[in-house]
């Protein structure tokens, strides 16, 4: 597979995905941003008929050849950990692991409205294991109550997020 999604094939009916006894034929590949994904129609057989299925599969562009793009991000640029403890009252720590040196990292806390509640960090980190604190004040200083809350780390190119709990 091309990092553009493209299959090569020098099968011009396609490429069978897997040798186990059941026939994958047809496959069709696409590229959505630094993603490719894989369609193929599967069949299978009752012994008196076939019956084909349409099945999909994501493939990271280190699958085949090598990326052209070196824009497109890493995969595995951070490792945001869940909080513990979790649920939590009335602080909780938030774990992550950075790849590489950022210049531009933000980890925010967030309500089910998706309204920042509060800004934990933001600036350049090296890289490593980092801990940051969170003690259930909004950026007000103010004791938010008990509920669901989404803390989300980011680079300025990728993202990650996970669910904590706060029960007072």
């Amino acid at each position: 597979m091309r990092d553009n999604g493209e299959m090569v094939s020098q099968n011009p009916g396609g490429n069978i995905l897997c040798n186990v006894a059941k026939q994958q034929y047809d496959p069709i590949a696409a590229a959505q941003g630094s993603k490719a994904y894989v369609i193929w129609a599967d069949g299978r057989s009752s012994g008196k008929t076939e019956i084909l299925g349409l099945y999909a599969q994501r493939v990271d562009n280190e699958i085949g050849s090598p990326v052209t793009d070196h824009t497109t991000p890493g995969l595995n640029r951070f490792v945001l950990n869940q909080n513990h403890p979790n649920p939590f009252n009335p602080s909780t720590t938030i774990s992550f692991a950075l790849m590489q040196n950022s210049p531009k990292v933000e980890l925010g806390i967030y309500n089910l409205k998706g309204q920042l509640v509060k800004n934990l960090f933001s600036g350049s980190m090296d890289r490593g294991n980092h801990s940051l604190v969170w003690d259930g004040l909004d950026n007000s200083g103010q004791s938010v109550g008990s509920g669901v809350f989404f803390y989300r780390l980011s680079d300025g190119k990728n993202s990650q997020q996970r669910k904590m709990v706060l029960m007072k």
